[in-house]
């Protein structure tokens, strides 16, 4: 006996992910393709063997292929300003942070 599947979900039907939406951020390619297939019956070698109701074969496979994007994630990093003023004990925590790359903000 033979059997066969294929699960396939694309981003054609899904919605956008509320923290790309809430970013403003387009949405991203998703890709999911779960298939496989079994295969499986009794062992019979003519003249040789006959395994009728003995002896069986049972073959699965099942491939992954799943692509899933990253939301898109907003970091606030330190800026100058708090580097400069926190308290020595704390500064190299601050300094493994990156340093901005935008403009000063209040």
């Amino acid at each position: 006996m033979v059997q066969r599947y294929d699960f396939l979900r694309n981003d054609a039907m899904d919605a956008n992910n509320w923290f790309n939406n809430a970013l403003g951020f387009p949405k991203t390619a998703e890709r999911q393709n779960d298939f496989g297939g079994t295969l499986g019956g009794p062992i019979w070698i003519p003249g040789l063997y006959n395994g009728k109701d003995k002896t069986f074969f049972f073959f699965s496979y099942e491939g992954l292929r799943l692509f899933t994007p990253q939301p898109a994630t907003q970091v606030s990093v330190p800026d100058a300003s708090l580097r400069q003023n926190a308290p020595a004990a704390l500064q190299p925590f601050l300094n493994a942070f990156p340093l901005p790359n935008g403009g000063e903000t209040d």
